[in-house]
């Protein structure tokens, strides 16, 4: 099944995610901040939770006020339409990503420093 995470979107955020995917028949699952120290495998459902630490603090402070989506199972299609419509309705989303081979087994926390280290790499900082 298709799904979309959602970590850290304020409630207008949320509500216009839910609107488009639920148009394609895309799930979306929200992340509150006490399940970022689990798999991203593990919040799609796809994996038993093992335990994987703890989330360290001052990544969850860098990713405070900072949104995510992660796109999961998702066909190019639908992640072409996801994107087209975050554009045209001007949601405000500052990452993006894909669940992948490579990333499947990193906790949320993870993802979010991996995401803010790209950005940072993008922009010559």
């Amino acid at each position: 099944m298709e799904k979309v995470l959602a970590f850290n979107l304020g409630e207008s955020q949320i509500k216009s995610l839910y609107r488009i995917c639920s148009q394609m028949k895309i799930m979306v699952i929200e992340v509150p901040e006490s399940q970022m120290s689990k798999t991203l495998n593990y919040m799609v459902g796809l994996k038993p939770y093992k335990g994987e630490g703890t989330a360290a603090e001052e990544i969850l402070k860098s990713a405070a006020g900072r949104s995510m989506i992660v796109m999961c199972g998702l066909s190019d299609k639908h992640i072409d339409k996801i994107l087209a419509a975050l554009r045209i309705t001007g949601l405000d989303i500052d990452y993006k990503a894909v669940l992948t081979n490579v990333n499947k087994e990193w906790n949320g926390v993870r993802m979010f420093a991996q995401m803010e280290a790209e950005k940072r790499a993008h922009e010559g900082v």
